[in-house]
């Protein structure tokens, strides 16, 4: 039942009905107290995590999923063709390294997802980065995402812990979304060190 609510939830790409979501997941547990203490967190700061209006770090919400017994994902359910020309502002920014994530949507599910198996915070941002730079029009990827462009960028910059809604709009952007899976009870152990023991700015 959990994992249905949470794909519901997931497949709409809207954070304030995944935040819906997981606050229900909270409260649904048998023991709150438990799922805060293996997510790193205090009970009070669980409670109110998903009824603000900007919701948890990206951080916050894989330690929750995961100390529940689940993983991110990372699906492919359109395209996201771009027109017009390349941009030249901030062209300097870009890279040519994983050009196979330019107008790929299950490229990127495949790469997203294989950064968010090794729930390890820093190879998951830099994966979100590669992503961002391989795309060919930066200025109208960001319109499509809603997100100033400037602000893109430093998201998904060295030792940052973006908003869960931020990432689920550049998701959303790509023609991607997230989905969740059952996480093996070893794995979930060490993903929940890893993630309590990062430090961001």
């Amino acid at each position: 039942m959990s994992r249905k609510m949470l794909e519901a939830a997931l497949k709409t790409a809207d954070p304030l009905t995944i935040f819906a979501a997981m606050d229900r997941l909270v409260r649904m547990s048998p023991n709150v107290s438990k799922l805060a203490r293996d997510a790193g967190m205090g009970r009070s700061l669980l409670y109110r995590m998903f009824r603000g209006d900007k919701g948890p770090r990206l951080s916050m919400v894989v330690r929750v999923l995961s100390s529940a017994g689940f993983q991110l994902i990372v699906s492919a359910h359109g395209s996201h063709p771009q027109n017009g020309r390349p941009n030249r502002i901030g062209h300097w920014r870009k890279t040519t390294a994983h050009l196979e994530l330019r107008s790929n949507p299950r490229a990127c599910a495949k790469f997203l997802t294989r950064a968010f198996e090794t729930s390890d915070t820093f190879a998951i941002v830099k994966a979100l980065d590669d992503t961002l730079r391989a795309q060919e029009n930066i200025v109208e990827f960001s319109k499509k995402a809603s997100i100033a462009r400037s602000s893109l960028y430093r998201s998904f910059s060295p030792n940052r812990d973006p908003e869960f809604s931020r990432v689920v709009h550049f998701l959303r952007a790509l023609g991607l979304r997230f989905a969740v899976v059952p996480l093996a009870a070893t794995f979930q152990r060490t993903s929940v060190r890893r993630w309590s023991g990062c430090a961001f700015s």
